[in-house]
C-alpha cells in the first residue's frame, strides 16, 4: 500500500464541506466551553460570596431589634485592634470587627506620605478602601492613616 495515495486528500467538494462543517462545529463547541467555564467562576465567586458577605459587611447593632444596616462594601472605617502578616483587624464605630487583607499593591498613605505596613500601629485610625472577597475580608487597595485630630471625631468604644 502506497503511504502517499492514502494520505492525499480527495478532490471532492463535499470532502471540503465536510471539513468545513466540522472545524465550525469545534470552533462552536469551544467557545461554548469557554462561557460555561466562566459561568461557573462567576456564579461560583457569587456562591462563596454570599456566604460571607453579611459576617464582613454587616453592621450588627446589638442595643435595638431592628434589621441590620449595611456599610459601604467597597471599604471599612475605624481602628486598627490587630495588624501582622498583611492582615489588619479594623474595628468600626459600632463595634463590629473588619478584617482587611494588605498585598503588594496596597497603597498605604499617612498624609502625604507612602509608608510600609510595618509602620502601621495599633491603636491608629484608619480609612480603607477595597473590594470584598469570596472569604467575608476586604482587600484593600488604599488606607489612608487618619492624623490625630481626625481620630476623635470617630468615637469608638475601647476594648
Amino acid at each position: 500500500m502506497n503511504l502517499k495515495k492514502l494520505f492525499e486528500l480527495p478532490k471532492n467538494n463535499y470532502f471540503k464541506i465536510l471539513i468545513l462543517i466540522l472545524a465550525g462545529f469545534v470552533i462552536v463547541l469551544g467557545i461554548f466551553t469557554l462561557g460555561e467555564r466562566i459561568g461557573y467562576r462567576r456564579a461560583s465567586f457569587s456562591f462563596k460570596n454570599g456566604d460571607n458577605y453579611y459576617r464582613a459587611f454587616e453592621h450588627r447593632n446589638t442595643n435595638s431589634m431592628s434589621a441590620p444596616q449595611f456599610s459601604d462594601a467597597n471599604g471599612a472605617a475605624g481602628r486598627i485592634i490587630s495588624a501582622s502578616n498583611s492582615v489588619l483587624v479594623i474595628q468600626d464605630r459600632d463595634g463590629t470587627e473588619k478584617t482587611i487583607m494588605v498585598g503588594p499593591d496596597t497603597v498605604i498613605r499617612r498624609l502625604r506620605d507612602t509608608v510600609m505596613f510595618s509602620d502601621i500601629k495599633i491603636e491608629e485610625y484608619v480609612v480603607v478602601v477595597g473590594t470584598p472577597n469570596t472569604e467575608g475580608t476586604i482587600d484593600a487597595k488604599l488606607i489612608r492613616l487618619l492624623p490625630p485630630s481626625e481620630k476623635m471625631n470617630m468615637n469608638h468604644p475601647k476594648r
